[in-house]
C-alpha cells in the first residue's frame, strides 16, 4: 500500500471469486469485476473507499 488515502496509488491483494457473477460483461454499459479481499489484507484495501467516484487506471498482476 502507498502511504495515505490521498495517495495516487493503492496496492492490495485480492482474488476473483469463483462465481459466475464475479466477471459480468453487459453490453453497452461495460463490465463489472468483483474482488474478494481477505481480512488479513483489509488494512491495505481501506484507502480504496476514498477513491469512490474517481476514474481509475487498473492494472492486474498475478502474485505468485
Amino acid at each position: 500500500m502507498t502511504d495515505t488515502a490521498t495517495s495516487r496509488k493503492v496496492t492490495f491483494r485480492a482474488t476473483i471469486p469463483p462465481k459466475s457473477a464475479a466477471i459480468d460483461v453487459h453490453g453497452e454499459a461495460g463490465a463489472r469485476l468483483v474482488l474478494d479481499v481477505s481480512d488479513s489484507d483489509l488494512a491495505d484495501f481501506l484507502p480504496v473507499v476514498m477513491l469512490r467516484n474517481k476514474v481509475l487506471r487498473v492494472t492486474l498482476e498475478v502474485q505468485e
